[in-house]
């Protein structure tokens, strides 16, 4: 099996979206949508697999699927939506389009020829204007349109899907790279993670987004099979042409290359003798068999991914702009009355990659630096400009950032601490620059000499819980001289919610050795009480507290539980009840449990409280299997 065809099977991940309702973020699976009976706009990153979703809704009876480009320029769009109900349209962030807005309009007109069927949507979530689209759509569809976003892999997601293709175990060892370099940020997307595997198994693993794409393009490129060796083209001639058919795909919004006469040709296709004419296409020919293209058909050719695609095609624009009126000529090309058109924020990042380009490039579009290209090789005086940039962006608009974490491993030089300094320590600074200058300062040279703010930051019970979050997180990487069981104690005087959550969700990081189950119980208690409606903030304690700290943790909560008076009297029994059955349940697992123990530790409880019913079975088949040890416990409880 080819490496591409390996590819290609790798396990279908179910998929888990969240869109607002009036209760609060709800969360669905993609078999949920198919259940939903309004239009529906799928949102998430490049690379997210929105493409393979809305392929699995679409293969499902009534739904007929195409791209926003074929369904605008397609001269009769029922032959598209034949007798299906439902209309699934990709990719609206690849339509080229002046204005924001434009695309959601053209692809309106089309729905109307239609008579407005329902249709599921998928677009960049950068390259979305959702207040002006929602509006423009609710201009013709009477039921509100629900705004869902595709939820990135989550740790369990990634290893299965690596391990696929490079084994468990490796699977398990690049996962640990990448979150020891504060770079799991790039586990979650599908994309992303087919391009670690192709590299894992050949080569180191790469530290920067930069480096996994150089890697990966080796791979593509290269020929395999010997038969076919005698004609592979040098590296830089076969970089360069693949370069130019991307940047021409890119810029003018076209979907393939075909090797059709041009009557044959569609719309959204450019012909391969007009591509090769490119400084550098005249090897086109020769390279459209590697790994870098796709087919699409016998004849029809397009990039294997539009992230590589971008980078080779922004470094032979790079490459022929030359001259300060050529890069002049290119970067009004590519900005619009001073933005960066959405479907071009990827190639445009990449030029970033050319000194003489770059500190226009960083000015334009900060954050598609960040989002779409790689920070860590600026210069100083590129990244004064980033931080200027980022700042003046903040500014204009606070909420500029999306939730993602982002790595930032480029600004860490020791003549920016004050800069840095001054956004993260100002009540001033909005609150995605913040954490923003907190990732810059993560895993780098800077940190230690960021101590002393970051400590006050992480103990500001005001401040926002991301930011404080990321500083404590900063604060165990340092390894520094710190008495964590005093700080996670004060941190649970302060008695608020996030607090006492943020302590918690740092004793993974921390390290369950130097804190005991006293401390450990008092956080869980003061949590419970709380009443916080958050969920999964006890999930890493139930699954990590060791085997040697069970019993601790169990018996202090036993005690802290009896001086909270009865079950019904106690404010958050229902989420203590659910934590104490689930250490039980992994207790017994470990064999050797003392009955009188095991009383001790549930007496204060009723098993009829809480959720986790899970816990409760298996505490219940250890007893019908366990005579012996199920009599003792009735004696203990009877007598």
């Amino acid at each position: 099996m080819s490496e591409r065809e390996n590819m290609e099977v790798l396990p279908s991940v179910m998929r888990t979206l969240w869109y607002e309702s009036s209760d609060g973020r709800t969360h669905i699976s993609q078999a949920d949508v198919l259940a939903k009976e309004e239009p529906v706009v799928i949102l998430g990153e490049a690379g997210m697999g929105k493409s393979h979703l809305l392929k699995w809704l679409a293969d499902h009876p009534g739904y007929a699927f195409c791209t926003a480009r074929q369904l605008i320029n397609r001269r009769d769009p029922q032959t598209i939506l034949g007798t299906a109900q439902t209309i699934v349209i990709d990719a609206l962030d690849e339509v080229s389009s002046q204005r924001d807005g434009d695309a959601v309009d053209l692809v309106l007109r089309r729905l109307g020829e239609l008579e407005y069927p329902r249709f599921i949507l998928s677009c960049r979530v950068a390259d979305w204007w959702g207040a002006t689209s929602l509006e423009a759509i609710q201009e013709q569809y009477p039921k509100t349109t629900l705004e869902m976003h595709l939820n990135a892999f989550d740790k369990y997601d990634s290893e299965r899907f690596l391990s696929a293709s490079v084994g468990l175990e490796a699977a398990q060892s690049i996962i640990e790279h990448f979150n020891f370099r504060h770079l799991e940020g790039l586990l979650g997307n599908p994309q992303t993670l087919e391009l670690i595997a192709r590299i894992a198994s050949s080569k180191k693993l790469p530290e920067t987004t930069g480096e996994l794409f150089k890697q990966a393009i080796e791979i593509l490129r290269i020929e395999h099979r010997n038969s076919n060796a005698q004609n592979q083209l040098p590296r830089d001639a076969s970089l360069n042409g693949a370069g130019a058919a991307f940047a021409c795909l890119i810029l003018t919004g076209s979907e393939a290359i075909v090797r059709l006469s041009e009557a044959s040709a569609s719309e959204g296709e450019l012909q391969l003798a007009d591509v090769s004419l490119l400084p550098g296409g005249d090897v086109l020919k020769g390279i459209l068999g590697t790994r870098l293209f796709k087919a699409e058909g016998a004849d029809r050719f397009s990039y294997l991914h539009r992230r590589v695609g971008e980078y080779l095609g922004a470094q032979w624009l790079a490459k022929q702009a030359n001259t300060h009126t050529k890069r002049r000529r290119l970067l009004s090309l590519l900005q619009v009355n001073g933005l960066v058109p959405s479907s071009l924020r990827g190639i445009h990042a990449w030029l970033a990659l050319d000194p003489a380009l770059a500190k226009d490039v960083i000015a334009a579009d900060p954050m598609g630096l960040i989002e779409y290209g790689d920070v860590s090789g600026l210069t100083v005086d590129q990244a004064k400009c980033l931080i200027k940039s980022l700042e003046k962006l903040a500014m204009e608009n606070p909420r500029f950032r999306d939730w993602r974490h982002y790595a930032m491993h480029g600004l860490g030089f020791p003549v920016l601490i004050e800069e840095i300094r001054r956004l993260i320590v100002s009540p001033e600074t909005p609150f995605g620059l913040r954490l923003l200058m907190l990732e810059a300062v993560q895993d780098s040279n800077i940190a230690a000499a960021l101590k002393d703010d970051l400590k006050k930051l992480f103990l500001d019970p005001v401040a926002d819980f991301a930011c404080r979050k990321v500083a404590g997180e900063i604060l165990v990487d340092l390894e520094c001289a710190l008495s964590w069981p005093g700080i996670l104690s004060l941190l649970r005087s302060f008695e608020d919610e996030l607090s006492v959550r943020l302590a918690i969700e740092l004793i993974d990081d921390i390290g369950y050795e130097w804190i005991d189950g006293c401390l450990i119980a008092e956080l869980v208690v003061t949590f419970a009480k709380s009443g916080s409606c958050t969920v999964g903030v006890l999930m890493s304690l139930e699954k990590n507290l060791p085997e040697s700290s069970l019993e601790s943790v169990l018996e202090n909560l036993a005690v802290l539980a009896v001086s909270m008076g009865k079950y019904y009297e106690r404010p958050g029994n229902d989420v203590l009840t659910d934590f104490v059955y689930h250490l039980v349940a992994r207790r017994i697992v470990f064999g050797n449990t003392d009955p009188k123990l095991l009383w001790r530790w549930i007496e204060p409880f009723r098993s009829g409280a809480g959720y986790g019913y899970e816990s409760r079975q298996k505490l219940n088949e250890f007893l019908l299997v366990n005579d012996c040890f199920r009599q003792a416990v009735q004696r203990l409880v009877i007598l």
